[in-house]
């Protein structure tokens, strides 16, 4: 562009500073800031931007939401299904299922990722909350918290934190809270428990 000076042996530059200054658009012709990024897919299911190993094979994707849904997504196939507002997910499949449920957090591969309409709910962990589709207000800390083992289910309000606590939580497991390793593993749809310690 312009004004354009390279300042080092193999390098790229785009306009100058100053007047020559550019800002740089791929998908739209009128970038609005240094770097805009514009999708045509109106579903958001490709990502913004991939980075890929030496095979092709992708290794780290980030896709956002619509311009009313305020959601962020990075990790290969994280929220590639989100029509809801204001969802973050971080890890490979983390929130991999998510239409148009909101407000949920899950940082940790597979984390909720069956979710669909659950809205309010935190996942922090590997496969944590994994088999929530439709609960709403969970809090799922740990390596396979709160997984549900029994495939999928609904659980509202419930706090978990350890690793495989409350594992095997299946729909109407409500209410509960669990504290430490494997707590609350052998509850299924029982409600209103509070169990803290390891495998109690």
């Amino acid at each position: 562009g312009a004004g354009a000076i390279v300042g080092c042996s193999n390098c790229l530059t785009l306009g100058g500073t100053g007047q020559n200054a550019v800002n740089v658009g791929i998908g739209t012709s009128t970038p609005s800031s240094l770097l805009t990024l514009q999708t045509s897919d109106t579903y958001n299911t490709k990502p913004f931007i991939t980075f890929a190993d030496s095979a092709g094979t992708p290794t780290l994707e980030m896709r956002t939401g619509t311009s009313s849904t305020f959601s962020l997504f990075i990790g290969n196939n994280s929220g590639i299904a989100n029509t809801g507002t204001s969802n973050v997910g971080l890890g490979d499949s983390a929130l991999f299922s998510i239409g148009s449920g909101g407000w949920n957090t899950a940082l940790g591969n597979s984390a909720l990722t069956s979710n669909t309409t659950g809205t309010g709910n935190t996942a922090v962990g590997y496969n944590s909350a994994a088999n929530n589709t439709s609960g709403t207000g969970g809090v799922a800390i740990g390596y396979y918290a709160a997984r549900g083992t029994g495939g999928a289910y609904s659980a509202r309000n419930y706090t978990i934190v350890g690793t495989s606590a409350g594992i095997n939580l299946q729909s109407g497991g409500d209410n509960n809270t669990f504290f430490g390793y494997q707590a609350g593993s052998q509850v299924t749809s029982g409600f209103g428990n509070i169990l803290v310690g390891p495998s109690v």
